[in-house]
């Protein structure tokens, strides 16, 4: 299956099509390479580029910890201020119907 997608660079229009081929590795690049790992490939008349995509690890644990470890923000309004909010919003909606 080939898909296209135009973009615009510099004033010249692109065209890129994508297409899933199979290319024959070394060993030696192949265990280079893991499972679920995504690649940008890109290719000219005399090469082609592999550049492994990064995608940044979240820990779920870790972001909690750093979430607790936060010190409260007293700007931000108490679930009754919001819960009041919400109520005369509604109010609000329904007197307009």
């Amino acid at each position: 299956m080939i898909s296209e997608r135009q973009f615009h660079d510099k004033d010249r229009y692109f065209s890129e099509s994508y297409s899933r081929v199979s290319i024959e590795l070394s060993t030696e690049v192949q265990a280079q390479l893991h499972p679920g790992d995504e690649y940008l490939a890109t290719i000219t008349d005399e090469e082609i580029v592999l550049k492994k995509i990064s995608k940044p690890s979240v820990n779920l644990d870790e972001f909690l910890e750093k979430m607790d470890a936060l010190e409260p923000d007293y700007n931000q309004p108490s679930l009754e201020e919001i819960h009041e909010i919400v109520k005369e919003v509604r109010q609000e909606l329904l007197s307009k119907e």
